[in-house]
């Protein structure tokens, strides 16, 4: 994920605007062309990118169990919550006694 992000920055900062290159050597037909072609396949990219991280993180938590769901934190936290609760109910009887 952090090598995703890296090459997704670097790739954001790089800035060489390869249209201007094709206007001026092939005229601006090719480079409008070039245009909406270079910005389909961003678009695609960066969905199948997406697609991919998504994958990975469902596989993770499905199968490997190295990442919880939401849902998985919150019945924890809530049965964490209700175990202090019961140990509080627990403390105050056993004070009660002696």
């Amino acid at each position: 994920m952090k090598l995703a992000k890296k090459l997704s920055e670097v790739l954001k900062n790089l800035e060489w605007d390869l249209s201007l290159e094709i206007d001026r050597y092939l005229g601006p037909q090719a480079a409008g062309l070039y245009q909406r072609l270079s910005n389909k396949i961003i678009t695609r990219i960066r969905d199948i990118t997406k697609n991919i991280m998504e994958t990975t993180v469902e596989y993770y938590q499905e199968e490997n169990k190295i990442f919880a769901k939401p849902y998985q934190v919150k019945e924890f936290n809530n049965d964490v919550d209700e175990l202090l609760i019961r140990f509080e109910n627990l403390q105050r009887k056993y004070n009660e006694i002696i």
